[in-house]
Order: structure tokens, then sequence, then C-alpha cells
């Protein structure tokens, strides 16, 4: 189906009598908004119009009107028609309503129809990276990329590095399905896959410190491994003067 949005409403309509004091007639459109941007993958575009209408004499007659088409729709307080449109670019609808005593007004509302769905939405992730301690990994970079949208086979994102506080933002990722990664020399590498319902969401992190050798047991292992050398060589020695 194609897309549309409801918005606020919109300005006082025009009356065709010429005396826009009186008004015994009332037309609030509130979708499509004023200057708003549709995106439609239907050709021809249809969109659904909605508004509220009041009349002090009664509603006798409700018109929609487009680029496309004209029609006319049912007499009532409340429209939830659809109407379509010639393409895409700047458009409007006019909504035009008589009353019973053959008084007439119109409210029309502009936009732009733009072909295809819509842009993916983007979300933007903050927090804090620590320790296992709970104190604060200045300069860690922190990486966050889409799972779903990638461009020449590389998954797009974008990267931060935390402040002294640990803190960091990274703003702008399209999609709600993303990866999380960290790194920091010092610490083992962390990753994660996550998905976020709101677009700006906070993501703490901690980050577990690389297990380093003491140079003992790093010194005991040479050892060992000559030991173990010398024992082989012993061996075939051994096996060949027999």
């Amino acid at each position: 189906m194609p897309a549309f949005f409801v918005y606020s409403a919109q300005a006082a309509p025009s009356f065709e009598n010429g005396d826009n004091s009186i008004q015994p007639i009332s037309i609030t459109i509130t979708s499509p908004e004023n200057g708003s941007k549709i995106y439609s993958d239907v050709v021809p575009h249809r969109l659904r119009v909605l508004a509220n209408i009041s009349s002090e004499y009664g509603i006798a007659k409700i018109t929609l009107e487009s680029d496309y088409e004209t029609k006319e729709t049912i007499p009532s307080e409340n429209i939830a028609d659809e109407i379509c449109f010639n393409g895409s670019g700047e458009k409007s609808v006019v909504v035009r309503v008589w009353d019973d005593k053959g008084n007439s007004a119109y409210e029309k509302t502009e936009f732009t129809i733009i072909t295809g769905p819509p842009p993916p939405p983007v979300v933007s992730v903050y927090g804090r990276v620590t320790g296992t301690d709970g104190e604060p990994v200045e300069g860690c970079i922190v990486s966050v990329n889409s799972t779903v949208f990638s461009s020449k086979g590389v998954y797009t994102g974008s990267a931060n590095t935390t402040d002294s506080d640990g803190r960091y933002i990274v703003e702008n990722v399209p999609g709600r399905k993303v990866k999380i990664s960290a790194e920091k020399e010092g610490f083992k590498d962390y990753s994660v896959p996550e998905s976020f319902e709101e677009t700006v969401s906070e993501f703490n992190i901690t980050m577990e410190p690389e297990k380093k050798e003491s140079a003992g047991s790093g010194f005991a292992a040479v050892i060992f491994g000559i030991l173990a050398a010398l024992c082989i060589m012993t061996f075939i020695f051994e096996g060949k003067n027999k």
C-alpha cells in the first residue's frame, strides 16, 4: 500500500461566496499535512485523505480534487477516502464542501509525492564504556554497524571514540538491527548484535581485560620447551645406537 502520514490541522477554509467573515462551514484536513513528503510505491499514486467538517446548515455535498481526478465522497463530518494522483512531484488536494443553504467552502493542502519506498529509519546510540572494575575506559573505539543495509558489500555504520569518562555517541546508523563493537588495547574485543525500537537509545559496554602472562610463567614455559626437546633428541640418539 502507498505510504501516507496523518498530521496536525490546517488553516481555516476559504469561502466561495467571497465573505470569509461568515463561516457556516468548517474544514480541517488532517492528512496529508501541508508541506509533507510522502513516499509511494504504487502507480498511480493513491493517498487517503482525512478531514473533519462541520456545517451550521448540514452537509449537502463533498468533493475531493487532485491533478488526476475529482471525486464525490459521502457527505459526512469525518472524511476518510482515497484519491489518485498523476505521477510524483509537488501535489495538492482540495476538499470542497456545500451545505444545504447553497454555501460552499474549500480547504487545500500541498505536499510532495516521492516514488519509491521510504528511506530506512536511522538510530543513534550513546552510552558509557567501563572495565570490569567499573572504571571508565578512555580512547575505546565503539562501532555501530547496520546488519541489514550495506553499500558495495560493506555494512554501513559509524564509529566514535570514548572520552575521559568513557562516554560515546554514534549517530545516524541506518536500520534498527545493528552490531555494536568495541576495541581498546589491553582489553578483549567486544561485539554483540542488538535491535533498537527507539531512534535514540542508551547502550553501556563492559570491557574485559586481556589476561597477560607473567614473566615467570613465560620463562618456565621456555625452560620446559628446551628440556622436552633435549629428551626427544636423547631418545632418538639412543635408538640409533642400539
